[in-house]
Parts: C-alpha cells; sequence; structure tokens
C-alpha cells in the first residue's frame, strides 16, 4: 500500500478486534490466540524518520482462550470468548478482573451502547445478552458488570447472532437465517417483546460479514459473503420510533427513506485469467465521516480497500496492492497539535484466513503454514 506505514511488531495470529485507548494516544489489538496487545507512543507515527515501517513500544497479555471480539468502556476492555465467557479486562492493571458465562456456545460479537449504558453480546446459541456496567474503577475497588436480560431468539435451533451494531436507542443485527433485525433497546427488557424492524435480506447466502448503521440513524448498510453491499432505508414507522435527539449526526434529512430507494451493488470481486469470477467476502465496513462516506474490504484476492459514496452510489477511491485478506478497518481523527491539525488516519489490519477455504479441520491443519498478520497506518 503507498504511503502507508507497517507496524513492524504487530500479532502474528489472527486479528479479531481494534481498539483505540486513550483517544489516539493507545492502540489495542486482540488475537484468536487470546493474545491482548497495547501499543503506546501513536504520535511517534506522524514523526517517523522510516516512511514505510515503525515498532511501537508494547506489552502483551495472554489469556489462552480464544478472542473473538471487544468493546472499550473507559478503562475496561470487554472480551467475547470462544468458551461462552464474557471476561473484563482491566487495562491500568493488565489483567482479567471479572468473568461472567454467558453461553456454552461462543461469543460472536459484542458492542457498547454508551447512550443506554449496555453492553450487548451475540452468542452462537442464538441469544442476545443486556449487560450494565456498574463501577470500572481498577485497584482494589471490585468491579460488577450485571447482567440485565438475556433474549432468546426464535427459532431456536441452529440460529446464529452474526454481527451487530448499536446507536441511539436501536439495536441492529443479522443472523444465521438471512434475518436481519432492528430493536429498541431504551427501555430493556420491556422494549424488547417485539422488533421494531425486521426483513430477511436479499442475498444469496445466509453469511452476514459486515454490517453499520447510517449515521444519520436512516438506514444501514450490510455486507455479505458473495461479494455484495446492500444500502437499506429504514420506513417512516420505524424512523418515528428511533430517537435521534441521542444522535449528534441525526440533523440530515431522511428524504431517502423509501424501500424503492434501496440497492445493493457487488464489489470485490476479480476476474481470473481462467475467465472465472472469483468473489471475495466483505469483512467489513466502516464510516469515514458523519454523512455518506463509507469503505469496504475483502480478501487478498481482490486486494483493495474501496471508499464508496451511498448518496451518489458511486466509488470515491480505491487503495490497491494488500498481498493479505484484511479483516478489519478502522478510521480516527487524530488530535490537533497546531499543526497537523484535521489529520486523520486509516488502521488496515491483515490477517490469514486462509484456514476458512480447508475442506475439513483436523490434527494436520496445524502443520498448515499460515501468514503472519500485519497492520498498516495511512494518513488520509
Amino acid at each position: 500500500m503507498n504511503h502507508a506505514i507497517q507496524l513492524s511488531n504487530s500479532p502474528k495470529d489472527i486479528i479479531t478486534s481494534v481498539n483505540f485507548y486513550k483517544g489516539d494516544q493507545k492502540l489495542i489489538l486482540t488475537t484468536f490466540s487470546g493474545d491482548i496487545t497495547i501499543y503506546e507512543k501513536l504520535d511517534k507515527l506522524r514523526y517517523s524518520p522510516n516512511p514505510q515501517s515503525i515498532k511501537l513500544p508494547s506489552n502483551t497479555t495472554s489469556i489462552s482462550i480464544p478472542i473473538l471480539d471487544s468493546c472499550l468502556i473507559a478503562d475496561s476492555l470487554y472480551l467475547a470468548l470462544a468458551n461462552g465467557e464474557l471476561a473484563l479486562f482491566d487495562l491500568q492493571s493488565e489483567q482479567v478482573i471479572e468473568s461472567i458465562t454467558l453461553s456454552e456456545l461462543g461469543l460472536q460479537c459484542i458492542a457498547y451502547n454508551e447512550q443506554q449504558n449496555l453492553i450487548i453480546v451475540g452468542s452462537w446459541d442464538g441469544t442476545i445478552s443486556f449487560l450494565r456496567p456498574n463501577s470500572t474503577k481498577s485497584g482494589t475497588v471490585s468491579v460488577t458488570t450485571t447482567l440485565i436480560h438475556k433474549l432468546q431468539l426464535k427459532p431456536e435451533k441452529n440460529k446464529k447472532v452474526q454481527i451487530m451494531d448499536t446507536q441511539s436507542n436501536i439495536l441492529i443485527f443479522t443472523t444465521s437465517d438471512s434475518r436481519t433485525t432492528v430493536y429498541d433497546i431504551s427501555n430493556v427488557p420491556v422494549s424488547l417483546q417485539t422488533p421494531i424492524f425486521e426483513q430477511k435480506n436479499g442475498f444469496q447466502y445466509p453469511v452476514s460479514t459486515s454490517l453499520k448503521l447510517i449515521p444519520t440513524l436512516n438506514g444501514f448498510i450490510e455486507g455479505s459473503i458473495e461479494g455484495k453491499v446492500s444500502v437499506e432505508f429504514f420506513p417512516s414507522d420505524v424512523l418515528n420510533k428511533i430517537d435521534t435527539s441521542l444522535n449528534s449526526n441525526s440533523s440530515t434529512s431522511n428524504n431517502d427513506n423509501t424501500n424503492s430507494n434501496n440497492y445493493a451493488f457487488k464489489c470485490h470481486r476479480k476476474r481470473m485469467n481462467d475467465g472465472i469470477e472469483y468473489v471475495n467476502p466483505i469483512n467489513d465496513i466502516i464510516f469515514i465521516d458523519n454523512e455518506s462516506k463509507f469503505a469496504t474490504c475483502s480478501n487478498r484476492v481482490d486486494g483493495a480497500i474501496c471508499v464508496w459514496d451511498y448518496k451518489t452510489k458511486k466509488r470515491m477511491k480505491q487503495y490497491k496492492g494488500f498481498d493479505l485478506d484484511i479483516v478489519k478497518l478502522r478510521f480516527i481523527k487524530l488530535r490537533s497539535d497546531g499543526v497537523d491539525g484535521g489529520l486523520a488516519m486509516l488502521v488496515v489490519v491483515m490477517s490469514d484466513l486462509g484456514f476458512k477455504n480447508s475442506a475439513a479441520l483436523n490434527k494436520d491443519d496445524s502443520q498448515v503454514a499460515r501468514q503472519d498478520s500485519k497492520v498498516f497506518f495511512k494518513f488520509v
């Protein structure tokens, strides 16, 4: 990737989550092997003498349980684990200080809704847990996280929560039966009796890989395993149930909100030499402004990050040349130091997802060579 700085001491295993800590001062990466790595002095990126590579001070803690996702609340990092536990990792003492078993199966995704002060966790067993963090002080103070409610999705059999997003008073998530669902979470558990929006997505295969609410809360963007992105706008009856007063980006007009304005498009596909089109999954979606521009990424065969404008329905930019699967994107506006105020940074996280193409998992798979993960920083 041109004009990008590579992190030379990035984790080797598959990276599963990315968080910024203390604004733009620290970066936290978790891995499938159970490692939590905290990188410091991100400001060194601005003045790096080597424009191609940099080593940042870091410290790694291992909990020896696969971490599938995480979310950050103040000085606490909540970890969604493959053994069904929700672990609270204190960033000051750098140790797990609390653990709650939420499922017999893995916890696939986790999100924090700041407006409602709710931790929301989706599981492979088709449940969504709602928890409230109480005191998050470290040291000798006991930290307690209270389970408020556990929502069992129906039908229960073989229904897994895939991915979620939350803002204001709404939670949106996808499940393995090809459904996208929205709940009002302003009064849990009373407001969870029925969803305010539910539909079967238009994808051919029941695997949604990425999901983001539009910043103005008038709809959402969903990516699939089949190299397709869907832009969906909420109908007026749903918009009336969304508390836009809790969202600073909600002043934009909702004139687009009719079903006729919903659309989908193919992307991150590559025509091979034999004429066969290789279809890549949409691994992540992020918004890079508070209006209409968002970015998508995919696997190494495509090797690109694309920036789109959902209003104009056009691709704005494309960054090519990635030689590994792009699994996570993060965008952050850096603090002004009076010299380069307004500078923003794109963090590109790459891991080897080749194991997903294996016909089966067996003992011999441990002998298969896997490329180390990579992290790039690009100022935009």
